[in-house]
């Protein structure tokens, strides 16, 4: 991950991004092809990755440039979880293609900005 962000993103992009889109189900994100049809619905998309520009790399811009996808997304959505060592796993059948693969966001520290929704960890 050293090799795609010049600097670690704060969490708190990933964070505003899944409470403002993602499914919460028993203190933990879900994020699946619903999720990234209500992010695209609007365009919403385009200021979160602009948002993230700056933390790239240059010659990494390319994942945050291409065409929107939900491969892209998801991709994404694993770097940032990935650099910030924020667990995730995911349920994905072979026969369902992709735009089922369901995505779990786990947190293990209290997150004070939303605990009356939900217990969210990091």
């Amino acid at each position: 991950m050293k090799q795609i962000f010049k600097i670690i993103p704060d969490n708190s992009i990933l964070i505003d991004l899944l409470i403002k889109y993602s499914i919460i189900e028993n203190n933990k994100f879900i994020i699946n092809y619903n999720v990234y049809k209500k992010l695209i619905y609007k365009n919403n998309h385009i200021d979160f990755l602009e948002e993230l520009k700056p933390y790239y790399f240059q010659s990494k811009h390319h994942y945050l440039e291409r065409e929107f996808t939900y491969i892209s997304f998801i991709t994404i959505i694993r770097q940032l979880a990935k650099i910030n060592k924020i667990d995730y796993s995911y349920v994905y059948d072979k026969s369902m293609g992709y735009k089922f693969l369901k995505y779990t966001i786990y947190y293990n520290h209290n997150c004070e900005k939303h605990k009356d929704r939900f217990t969210c960890y990091f």
